[in-house]
């Protein structure tokens, strides 16, 4: 068995772990997981509001031919009664 000096595992051990992430390295990364939430939340806000602007705008729209077509599309008033002595009579 061969036995290894304190610095031969520690420079191993520190080989090891070059893949993982430095305090400098997460500080990046929330930062730009902040940037990303705020850009997401202007973009649902944006959403929203076009949907309601939609919603609103097309109600409206065929709310009112919905109510301009009825009066249109009703059976006509029969006719009024001729006064007396005007008839063909």
């Amino acid at each position: 068995m061969v036995t290894a000096t304190v610095e031969e595992r520690l420079s191993r051990i520190e080989g090891a772990y070059e893949h993982l992430a430095t305090k400098a390295d997460v500080s990046q990364l929330e930062i730009r997981m902040v940037n990303s939430e705020a850009r997401m939340i202007r973009w649902m806000v944006g959403l929203v509001l076009g949907g309601l602007g939609a919603g609103i705008g097309l109600t409206t729209f065929f709310g009112s031919r919905a109510v301009a077509g009825a009066g249109a599309s009703a059976q006509p008033a029969p006719p009024a009664p001729l006064p007396e002595g005007e008839g063909g009579k």
